[in-house]
């Protein structure tokens, strides 16, 4: 990679407790489909992004600093609820598995303020409609039809209501590097949501 370039998107976090009841059902999810047909992401990596950047000119990262305060700035504090199962395109088809994000309004409006602050910068607008995600595994290209059918019965038979509710007090720009061993995560950018 370019070291003038650095892999950038902009996310929230969730609380320990929401983070130990997803990995407890992750863990769960593991044991029955196993390692080879999906790649688990870590419980450490686990977040909600926002905005998926790619590679930025590093000499763009100050104005894209400034962009993200001017779009939290005013935004207080809020909760949001992890709760159910699913996977894109759909559970019959998994891609990409994950537990949702219940819609808020207050998550829709930090989401779409980023969306035209972003766009003031000559990132391109999500054309799908925002569906809060927190992915937990990836489905390998290598994955066999048994082994896709085991996923498939896996997510339809998994019993999973509400994971907790989790405070967002920030918003942070993150830098990503892609290592052998999996994507290492960096937070450059706080960004405080104020409490009211």
């Amino acid at each position: 990679m370019n070291r003038a370039q650095i892999r950038s998107f902009i996310a929230i976090d969730f609380s320990p407790e929401v983070l130990r009841n997803i990995e407890q059902v992750s863990d769960q999810l593991r044991k029955r489909i196993g390692d080879r047909a999906v790649r688990w992401v870590s419980v450490g990596n686990i977040h909600l992004t926002l905005k998926f950047l790619g590679n930025v000119p590093a000499s763009q990262m100050e104005a894209l600093a400034s962009a993200l305060k001017a779009a939290t700035a005013g935004q207080s504090w809020f909760d949001v609820e992890v709760e159910k199962l699913g996977a894109f395109p759909k559970i019959s088809q998994p891609r990409v598995i994950w537990v949702g994000v219940k819609e808020s309004n207050e998550l829709q409006v930090l989401f779409q303020s980023i969306e035209d602050q972003m766009a003031h910068l000559g990132f391109a607008r999500e054309q799908r409609p925002f569906k809060g995600h927190l992915t937990l595994g990836r489905v390998s290209d290598r994955c066999s039809k048994p082994e896709l059918n085991t996923i498939t019965e896996t997510l339809r038979d998994a019993q999973v209501a509400s994971l907790g509710r989790s405070r967002i007090e920030a918003v942070y720009l993150y830098r990503s590097d892609l290592r052998p061993g999996g994507s290492v995560y960096t937070r450059l950018y706080t960004f405080s949501l104020i409490d009211i």
